[in-house]
């Protein structure tokens, strides 16, 4: 199974996941990150939310992004990083 890497950043605040999670695959990784903000909204009070700054970066085993979750009106939104192959037309 895969090992994926949670780095947080909260505004000028920056964790890097240096240990990471094994998990199946990477739709487990993009709940573990939706997980983690959510968390964090939550248990954290800052005056101005809604101006918050906080953003999960998923990376592989490789050290690679793979996608980035951030807060958006209080729910986790991902953003893809790598792009899938398309289909020549």
């Amino acid at each position: 199974m895969p090992k994926f890497f949670f780095d947080v950043s909260d505004g000028g605040e920056v964790y890097h996941d240096a240990r990471g999670v094994i998990l199946p695959n990477e739709d487990s990784a993009k709940l573990r990150g939706c997980e983690i903000v959510t968390r964090l909204v939550v248990g954290t009070h800052h005056p101005k939310d809604e101006s918050r700054e906080l953003l999960c970066t998923i990376r592989d085993m490789a050290g690679r992004p793979m996608m980035k979750i951030r807060v958006e009106s209080g729910a986790p939104v991902v953003s893809e990083e790598t792009e899938s192959p398309s289909a020549e037309e």
